[in-house]
């Protein structure tokens, strides 16, 4: 989606790293990532990402007096007529929108995300 080059290329780490060569031998293809995507969108995802989070703080001594947001956009090519922040059971979908991305070509959407580093 961000890049011009097929959903079914992935990073060869996914595929050839030794966490991968340890794992059962189902293929890691499409299908099974999309379905894993759509399970997790239907899914508690804000309770998913506090416990995540709050894991992490806790195992690696991470402070949080000071926190730093940090926001980057994903720029995109295409149609998406979904991805226009309307419910989707229950849950908005990602809204991609035009705007003033850091690629500096407003003639494409994006998608903004939001990090807080501690």
């Amino acid at each position: 989606m961000a890049r011009r080059q097929p959903q079914t290329s992935r990073p060869r780490y996914l595929t050839q790293s030794p966490a991968r060569r340890r794992c059962s031998p189902v293929p890691l293809n499409d299908d099974r990532v999309g379905r894993t995507l759509d399970r997790l969108f239907d899914g508690d995802r804000a309770s998913l990402i506090t416990r995540t989070v709050l894991g992490v703080v806790r195992e690696f001594g991470i402070q949080t007096a000071q926190l730093h947001n940090d926001s980057t956009t994903v720029t995109v090519a295409g149609n998406y007529p979904d991805a226009d922040g309307r419910d989707r059971g229950g849950k908005p979908t990602p809204a991609i929108r035009q705007g003033h991305n850091k690629d500096f070509r407003p003639d494409l959407k994006q998608l903004l995300f939001i990090l807080t580093l501690g």
